[in-house]
């Protein structure tokens, strides 16, 4: 697996040799894979990761557009376990309330969108493709947060799952039950918010991101949630 740090930096000079801006087509996927010295299938990974972080969108048939600067986003790449621990540890302290303010709007289409998703990440998981398994759950809670209405609050759940592919690439090095807590998860929080139930969205959110690190932490050599835990304590002991 390619070093995700070392691609976001090849992209970022194409990027600013060719002037691109925010709104601007990419190049086509070959020209640009042959640019980056990379192969397509590792160029592909990326773009769907940059594309959950909100910074590009991929139109199948149209090709890739930039949403956003990539200027300096290599520098802002850190470890893959630290990132997964910092970005769980968001999730658990941010995602409930957001998806309980979502809650209280959720139109009836958003629903609908919602329910063609996991049509679409219970097919990723049955293809066993781990990427498009995260760009789906990626994807499932920035639409929820989309309902907020709020720039920050949306930006913000990018950012929980925005995690270095190759940390994502060990996803199905688990057990088939942990992924099946994972596909259930999303449906009962779709239930629960076509219920507009707001009493049950923060526990099963809990559950839900349990389930997450348990999948997770499956294929990589260490414990994320023992990584959450210890860095919550060691934050709380410098207050």
């Amino acid at each position: 697996m390619e070093d995700h740090g070392r691609l976001l930096n090849q992209l970022e000079l194409v990027v600013l040799e060719k002037g691109l801006q925010p709104g601007d087509k990419l190049p086509p996927e070959r020209e640009l894979a042959g640019q980056m010295l990379v192969s397509r299938n590792t160029l592909r990974g990326l773009l769907r990761t940059l594309e959950a972080q909100g910074l590009v969108t991929i139109k199948p048939g149209s090709g890739t557009f930039l949403r956003s600067r990539l200027a300096g986003i290599a520098h802002l790449h850190r470890s893959s376990r630290q990132a997964a621990a910092d970005q769980i540890k968001a999730a658990f302290l941010f995602l409930p309330p957001i998806l309980g303010k979502a809650l209280q709007t959720i139109s009836v289409p958003r629903i609908n969108d919602l329910q063609a998703g996991n049509i679409a990440l219970s097919q990723a998981m049955c293809d066993g493709d781990p990427l498009r398994v995260w760009s789906e759950i990626a994807l499932f809670f920035r639409l929820i947060a989309q309902e907020t209405e709020n720039y920050f609050l949306v930006k913000t759940v990018e950012q929980m799952f925005s995690v270095d592919p190759s940390f994502v690439d060990h996803f199905f090095q688990t057990d088939r039950d942990i992924l099946e807590d994972i596909f259930a998860g999303h449906v009962s929080i779709l239930q629960a918010l076509r219920e507009r139930n707001a009493g049950r969205i923060s526990s099963l959110t809990g559950q839900y991101l349990l389930s997450i690190c348990r999948a997770l932490e499956a294929g990589n050599k260490f414990s994320v949630w023992e990584s959450v835990s210890h860095r919550s304590h060691g934050e709380d002991a410098h207050e």
